[in-house]
């Protein structure tokens, strides 16, 4: 675990956060702190913080997700809208969800 972890563009999660070699994240996401990853998470075109993603998830929406825990084999996709404030969602196992 870090105490600091910085994201493919360089901006800091201000915290602790437990990112597995396997996770891919796109260049423009920012990990907030106290967060972890599962393995071959795939999470693009958002900002989060206080998240537990499980292996195998694929993250790709527009905004942000706060204090989620996101099942394994789940994937949450973007809708027609943004998420402006930040979405707390509890997602189970092998679940798509469109936000």
């Amino acid at each position: 675990m870090s105490d600091e972890f910085r994201s493919a563009n360089g901006r800091s999660s201000g915290g602790p956060s437990i990112i597995v070699e396997n996770a891919q994240i796109g260049q423009s996401d920012c990990i907030g702190p106290y967060t972890a990853t599962g393995h071959r998470c795939q999470i693009t075109m958002f900002e989060e913080d206080h998240l537990i993603i499980m292996d195998y998830t694929v993250i790709d929406v527009d905004g942000k997700l706060v204090s989620c825990m996101i099942g394994k084999g789940t994937k949450i996709l973007n809708s027609n809208g943004l998420l402006l404030r930040g979405e707390r969602v509890v997602v189970g196992e092998n679940v798509t969800t469109h936000l």
